[in-house]
């Protein structure tokens, strides 16, 4: 049944998987969005969008697999962490710049806010769950989401959100 896919120890292999793939797919296409003539004319720096990007198809992915499981078995704080960090990737990325322009101490704040929120959603996940696979899975998701946090913020330490000029 669904509800039996959705919980238990079958839970923590597939959403392993999906983690370890679609960071790989969000790497690859960060470095393509990276390398893009927007972005590169922009002077945006590209650490920063490849990290968005990457973190971006990341929580989108999260954040759908959170939403089912609210239709299927029960409430998952994913669905509000993930979209929070999916807001911040997006930010981070530059998709908001026409609403809200891109600047340091908002990057700092909304990076903070949203990967921090994911992170420690698996911090209670692995204090909740009994269930070794998914304990793996829940460290596995903190790592990610904790460096995803400790780069934005080496970024901002080597010049930040700023476009950088073109020679």
């Amino acid at each position: 049944s669904p509800k039996s896919w959705w919980s238990g120890a079958m839970a923590g292999i597939p959403a392993a998987v999906l983690l370890v793939v679609s960071s790989l797919v969000g790497q690859v296409l960060g470095q393509k969005v990276a390398r893009s003539e927007e972005v590169v004319e922009s002077g945006k720096p590209p650490k920063l969008i490849v990290l968005s990007v990457c973190t971006g198809v990341v929580s989108a992915v999260f954040w759908v697999w959170a939403l089912l499981r609210c239709v299927f078995v029960s409430f998952d704080l994913g669905a509000i962490s993930m979209l929070l960090a999916l807001c911040a990737s997006l930010y981070g990325a530059g998709a908001l710049d026409k609403c809200v322009p891109l600047n340091t101490e908002a990057l700092r704040l909304t990076a903070s806010t949203g990967y921090g929120s994911v992170a420690a959603n698996y911090v209670l996940g692995v204090i909740l769950v009994t269930d070794l696979g998914l304990r793996v899975y829940f460290v596995m998701g903190f790592l990610f989401w904790t460096t995803a946090l400790v780069a934005v913020i080496l970024i901002v330490r080597e010049g930040g959100a700023r476009p950088r000029r073109l020679a």
